[in-house]
């Protein structure tokens, strides 16, 4: 744990170093920490990336080497600029102590209080708890297990899940970092949670440049952090809040650079397209909807220089090294994904005409679109639903500052912006309509009842937009502050124990167990019998496993928290069905035994198995069986 703590501080006050090296004129701590953390996070996560694809590198003494000399040369080249970066983090730390207003007079020193008592808190759940969702267990968590065993970043894992093999996996590199330090799964969730805290300094900066006061500011960034998905989903290690945090830092810069000109905005443009890319798949329609809003309004109110085509080659190219491996590993897969899309809607239409094929694909959309639309006011009363969920099923989880705030702040700017003819306020408003494009392609073209979690840029948005109508409206400061209170502490304690944890075994990760019992098995209630109980009670976890499984099933829990067991997917084509039962070869049983593999876990799905033919597999209990050598 020193190791990592140490290592990660250097490398983040390092690149902290190189930020202000670049932009010394900034005199924003805010500013100066979100830099920061784009610089860090890219140098993190090209590091693992680098030494995981040309081979089986990826150690943490080799990533430790890489990272220290990469960082003290940092230091060396900017070695000029600590005084100054010391004096300017001096100054601030002055004028507060110089506020001699005691802590229950200043408001913002409560709220900051509150803050840093909230991220203990739960940072504590990062630690502790294991990950617990559902899609976590089936695919997300897989790929780092792969690349820690492997040393090295495969371009295929054995896994029933394709979308393991497809997926764009950038926020996993970072999570990796932990892992290959720690050697177990502590701080496997952390990637979130650095996003959320990102969140938050993106949307404090953003409401300064609105030329709102510090206490509004700060209360605007609380009151986004505290919206029930974000905080739900700092413990998770899920991609969301990442894509999220990712898109709002590209609009940020490229709003900076227009409004204010300033030329290293494009670098943080290019690095905060480039960790968009890498985050998931569909941050190419984010990526499209933002630049091609931006480009609209420069085409109309801005006029042409000539640097502009170099200065938008540069964040292409930066975004484009940072992004591009994922996007080549996966270019067929990219493709396959869009043509099923359009035939899934379309149908066969190869006989059928272009007009056909288009009026079909047009209602099809629009149907999804209704329905989408139809659900949206009931959804955003998130009270309607007993208790909040990681993955928003049947709700918004934009929580009751978006009912609240939200929406009028949307009135508000799409009311005020559109007929001002002040810079700031028509940049606004091409922000407004990026927003509102994203939501409506959402509703288009993706209908679930887990949908929501994807449509955080909306209720962020909202909220920012009703801040900056509180501060022409001139609340009182009490007002907005007990406001804000009632939002930190309503939904911080609705939030705090969420559908999928387990409150009555929280005590006992707390209190009583090792890091090597804070495992899924022993957490999820679900877990707690059958074949699961047993693998986990009496099944070594240096053990290898032979399992059949199906597309949406377990598999993270195999692993343990210490990542010491390898497991061995069986594909359908390597076994058959007879009478209902699984009927396994001879010559891969054998291949299977001198792996090392005794137990099979036999899964149709997460709550029903397979029974097999092979009288030399013993069943030990439903589900997991025993290979007999001695027939």
């Amino acid at each position: 744990m020193l190791n990592l703590l140490l290592l990660t501080s250097y490398v983040f006050f390092a690149s902290m170093t190189l930020a202000y090296g670049i932009n010394k004129k900034n005199r924003s701590i805010f500013y100066l920490l979100i830099t920061s953390y784009l610089l860090f996070i890219t140098q993190i996560s090209t590091s693992v990336l680098l030494f995981g694809v040309f081979g089986p590198y990826l150690t943490a003494f080799n990533l430790f080497i890489f990272n220290g000399v990469f960082s003290s040369a940092i230091f060396f080249f900017y070695r000029k600029d600590l005084p100054a970066l010391y004096r300017l983090f001096q100054d601030r730390i002055v004028r507060w102590r110089k506020n001699k207003t005691s802590l229950f007079r200043n408001l913002e020193k409560i709220l900051s209080l509150v803050f840093i008592i909230e991220l203990l808190i739960l940072f504590g759940k990062v630690y502790f708890f294991p990950n617990y969702v559902w899609d976590e267990m089936v695919y997300h968590l897989h790929p780092i297990v792969s690349w820690y065993q492997e040393h090295q970043i495969l371009t295929q894992i054995e896994t029933p899940n394709y979308w393991v093999n497809s997926e764009i996996l950038g926020p996993k590199l970072f999570a990796f970092w932990f892992v290959v330090f720690l050697e177990n799964d502590a701080l496997l969730n952390s990637t979130q949670f650095f996003s959320a805290i990102l969140l938050f300094l993106l949307s404090y900066r953003f409401l300064r440049l609105q030329n709102l006061n510090s206490f509004l500011s700060i209360c605007g960034a609380l009151i986004v952090f505290h919206i029930p998905m974000v905080l739900i989903q700092t413990q998770t290690n899920q991609d969301h809040i990442t894509l999220v945090s990712y898109a709002f830092a590209s609009i940020f810069f490229i709003y900076e650079f227009i409004l204010k000109r300033k030329s290293v905005s494009i670098v943080f443009l290019g690095i905060s397209l480039g960790l968009l890319l890498s985050s998931k798949t569909v941050a190419v329609m984010y990526v499209f909807v933002i630049l091609l809003a931006f480009l609209v309004y420069f085409l109309i109110y801005e006029k042409y220089q000539n640097k502009l085509l170099l200065q938008i080659a540069l964040f292409i190219g930066i975004a484009s090294v940072i992004s591009g491996y994922w996007y080549l590993k996966n270019f067929e897969e990219l493709l396959d994904l869009i043509f099923s899309m359009s035939k899934s809607a379309t149908g066969k239409t190869e006989s059928a005409g272009l007009l056909s094929s288009i009026l079909k694909l047009f209602r099809s959309h629009l149907s999804i679109f209704l329905i989408n639309l139809g659900e949206f006011p009931s959804r955003i009363l998130d009270f309607k639903t007993n208790e909040y969920q990681a993955d928003s099923t049947n709700m918004s989880s934009f929580g009751i500052q978006f009912f609240s705030l939200g929406l009028i702040g949307y009135l508000f700017a799409l009311v005020r912006f559109p007929f001002s003819k002040k810079k700031k306020d028509r940049l606004l408003f091409t922000i407004v309509l990026i927003s509102l494009a994203i939501q409506f392609l959402y509703f288009t073209f993706y209908l679930t009842p887990w949908n929501y979690r994807l449509f955080q840029l909306t209720s962020i948005f909202g909220i920012l937009f009703g801040m900056t109508l509180i501060a022409r409206l001139r609340f009182k400061k009490k007002l907005v502050f007990a406001f804000t209170i009632f939002i930190l502490g309503f939904n911080f304690f609705t939030t705090l124990f969420a559908d999928y944890s387990e409150p009555f075994r929280m005590k006992d990760f707390v209190m009583n167990f090792e890091s090597n019992e804070r495992s899924v098995m022993n957490y999820y209630n679900q877990m707690g019998s059958g074949s699961w109980a047993f693998l986990n009670q009496y099944v070594p976890e240096e053990e290898p496993i032979a399992y059949v499984a199906s597309f949406d099933t377990w598999i993270y829990p195999y692993f343990g928290t210490k990542f010491k067991r390898k497991i061995h997917y069986i594909e359908p084509k390597n076994y058959k069905v007879i009478d209902g039962k699984i009927l396994f070869g001879k010559e891969l049983l054998d291949s299977l035994k001198k792996r090392g593999v005794r137990f099979f876990h036999l899964k149709k799905d997460n709550f029903t198995y397979w029974n097999v033919e092979n009288k030399n597999l013993v069943r030990v209990v439903e589900g997991v069986y025993f290979l007999d050598v001695s027939e």
